[in-house]
């Protein structure tokens, strides 16, 4: 769970036609907590014995560069942090 910036351009309006419309946007520093809370999450399922975890998204979190579209990024393990000694999720 995410307790985001407060924005005042994050909302929820009604269009003219009376259907729901929102309109939300997360900070960068949102952005960051969150993909840090992912990678622990991530650490947490492969130390309990996953040996897959799906992470279905639209981001390009492990730097692949492909064009934005819904599609699971896999993760197969984990490996030695670059620093303090955690460990980082390793894409397959």
């Amino acid at each position: 769970m995410l307790i985001d910036t407060v924005s005042p351009e994050n909302r929820l309006v009604l269009e003219e036609n009376g259907e729901p419309r929102i309109r939300y946007q997360l900070s960068e520093a949102d952005k960051r907590r969150f993909r840090e809370g992912v990678a622990q999450a991530v650490r947490m399922m492969f130390l309990a014995g996953a040996t897959e975890v799906y992470l279905p998204t639209t981001e390009d979190i492990l730097g692949s560069r492909q064009p934005a579209q819904l599609r699971p990024v896999v993760l197969t393990s984990i490996s030695p942090g670059r620093s303090g000694g955690e460990e980082s999720p390793v894409h397959s």
